[in-house]
């Protein structure tokens, strides 16, 4: 009976051994075979041949795949000490992920990688214009432009910070010879009222 289940053993190692030598992956039906003339084969599942193969390495030989591994390369390489690097950043993203996508649409063929880079398109101009809502130069009326300029400049609140304080409240025209309000006769509440222009 021992004898059996050695025999039976050492049969079993040494067909895991033959399957690691002869570098045959179960998995995916990928042979290596041994050298020959110097060089390794692979075979393949399926037909394709080494010329198929060789034809999807010169895909990343294309010039489109060149140049948008360069842009989005660039992209990474944009000083932080620059006023607008974020835009920068996002600009060559863009153009980079655009190349790639027209790249893998043209050449690659291939579902995923158009896919991925849709994505990374899409998400790099939708940071894009949401960094440009939030951060474009805002232009004020010129009464309340004077306001920023010689009461909250000094604070150093940003022109964003101010636009966003002046979206809460209401600009109220009275005509001449009006009053807003009276001290000690009108109530006002909790509220901060500031004198643009008049008296």
């Amino acid at each position: 009976m021992e004898g059996e289940l050695n025999a039976s053993s050492a049969k079993m190692h040494q067909d895991m051994w033959n399957q690691v030598f002869s570098l045959t992956s179960p998995v995916n039906n990928i042979t290596l075979s041994p050298e020959v003339n110097g060089t390794n084969i692979m075979s393949l599942p399926g037909n394709r041949s080494k010329e198929d193969c060789m034809d999807n390495w010169a895909a990343t030989q294309h010039g489109l795949y060149q140049l948008a591994s360069l842009c989005i390369a660039a992209a990474f390489v944009v000083p932080k000490t620059l006023n607008y690097n974020i835009l920068l950043l996002r600009f060559f993203l863009i153009v980079g992920s655009f190349l790639m996508l027209i790249w893998g649409w043209t050449k690659v063929c291939e579902a995923d990688v158009l896919g991925w880079y849709i994505v990374l398109f899409l998400g790099n101009v939708a940071h894009l214009a949401y960094y440009l809502y939030h951060n474009w130069p805002t232009t004020f009326h010129v009464d309340i432009e004077e306001l920023y300029t010689r009461v909250f400049r000094p604070f150093q609140w940003s022109h964003s910070q101010f636009r966003d304080l002046i979206c809460c409240g209401t600009i109220k025209e009275l005509p001449s010879g009006a009053t807003y309000a009276m001290e000690g006769a009108s109530h006002i509440g909790e509220k901060l009222s500031i004198l643009l222009s008049g008296k």
